[in-house]
């Protein structure tokens, strides 16, 4: 089995693949920020699974150098790390392509391997981004805007006398209370963002996109984007299709 390791602001997603790419094994957890190593290690040394290789994304820098060590810790070899100054057979088309996130470059990869290019992708999770990947597979670039969670902690920080608020999807656009005011603007409000955002995208380009979405949040309102295919694990996709493709620095494919 190949494992896979989505290490996110908020989650780390653990997904293992046989050598056809099926999916073979699922887990989540909390990203752990502090005392990584000792709340890691115990998690990896009681997987008992037959894991052949590790490739690994991770947008959390402050904890990259203690997730790559006691990996190397318990299974003994270092694990394939994937960023822009790893990556190779991508062409990255923005100012500073050194600067591109591990989940653009995955989801990229993921997105390009599933559908036909121009594809868009909506990757909706601590926070919500939409990126382009053209018709030659070449990263365009993208958009990042605070994600539901921020942005509604940051609304009731900021205003303390808003009522508790779960992010729950109402049958109706038109809240008839605070509560339900809030939510439509959350949810509503999100997917307004991710279709308005797509179609200009589409506009400038000028040219039909295939559509996708994925991240955390994106499962709450997945139903109301219908020109959107929605892929859960598109990251960990990305980082399975980077793996067999040998698309990191280094390595030469067979």
């Amino acid at each position: 089995m190949i494992l896979t390791i989505d290490i996110g602001n908020s989650n780390t997603v653990f997904v293992g693949y046989d050598n056809d790419k099926k999916r073979v094994y699922e887990h989540r957890v909390l990203t752990f920020k502090k005392d990584t190593k000792k709340l890691l290690k115990p998690l990896l040394e009681g997987l008992k699974l037959e894991v052949e290789d590790i490739i690994i994304s991770c947008v959390v820098p402050s904890i990259e150098k203690d997730v790559l060590e006691v990996i190397e810790e318990v299974f003994l070899y270092k694990p394939k790390l994937v960023n822009a100054k790893t990556i190779d057979k991508m062409t990255i088309n923005i100012d500073t392509p050194e600067s591109l996130g591990a989940d653009f470059i995955c989801t990229s990869v993921g997105a390009s391997a599933k559908f036909n290019t121009p594809v868009i992708v909506a990757d909706i999770g601590s926070a919500s981004k939409i990126s382009l990947t053209n018709s030659d597979n070449v990263y365009e670039g993208g958009i990042i805007w605070p994600g539901i969670g921020s942005s509604l902690q940051s609304m009731v920080e900021m205003i303390p006398h808003l009522p508790k608020v779960d992010l729950v999807l109402n049958p109706s656009v038109i809240g008839k209370n605070t509560i339900n005011a809030i939510q439509s603007g959350m949810l509503y409000g999100v997917v307004a963002q991710i279709e308005g955002l797509s179609n200009r995208i589409e506009n400038e380009v000028g040219e039909k996109c295939e559509r996708v979405l994925t991240g955390g949040y994106s499962v709450l309102f997945k139903e109301l984007l219908p020109e959107f295919t929605f892929v859960e694990h598109l990251v960990s996709d990305g980082l399975i299709e980077i793996y067999f493709n040998k698309m990191l620095k280094g390595e030469v494919k067979s």
